[in-house]
Order: C-alpha cells, then sequence, then structure tokens
C-alpha cells in the first residue's frame, strides 16, 4: 500500500525494499504478461504510477517520499517486465 497511513501497510519480516520490489515485480510481470506487444508502453506507465505514488505521499500525514523507495519500485519492475521478456 504505497499511499495511505503508514499503520494500514502489510508488513512482513522481508524488510520495505523487499516488499516494494517484490510488488512491483508482480506488476511488471503481470502487465508484460497481459500486453507483450507494449513492453516499453507497460515501462513507462509503471514508471509514472511510481512517480505518482511518491508523489502523492506528500499529502498523506507521517508518510514521506523518498526517491531511493521510487527507484526501488522502478528495479522491481523492470526485474519483471526483462525476465518476461526474456522468457519469451
Amino acid at each position: 500500500m504505497t499511499v495511505g497511513p503508514i499503520n494500514l501497510r502489510p508488513a512482513t519480516w522481508l524488510g520495505p525494499n523487499v516488499e516494494r520490489f517484490s510488488a512491483f515485480l508482480l506488476v511488471g510481470v503481470t502487465f508484460s504478461l497481459t500486453y507483450p506487444k507494449r513492453l516499453i508502453f507497460v515501462g513507462a506507465v509503471i514508471v509514472l504510477a511510481c512517480g505518482l505514488f511518491e508523489y502523492a505521499q506528500h499529502i498523506m500525514p507521517y508518510r514521506h517520499a523518498n526517491m531511493g523507495n521510487f527507484l526501488v519500485k522502478i528495479a522491481g519492475a523492470a526485474t519483471g517486465i526483462a525476465g518476461v521478456r526474456i522468457l519469451r
């Protein structure tokens, strides 16, 4: 849960960066499988969404936008997209 109260964010023992990476890895895989001929568009939409999610945290109390979080999300999505591309 990228935008919302911090106490509602699901957490695991893996830590927030692994959770972010994994969530966006799944997003990248899902969108790549759904739109296999539009991977550049899929990547652009996910990057834009990541940026908007981080920016939206400015309006939430007790949340903070962070470039590191943004980059981890993009890395997860890119890994998912690349993985689908390589396996096809």
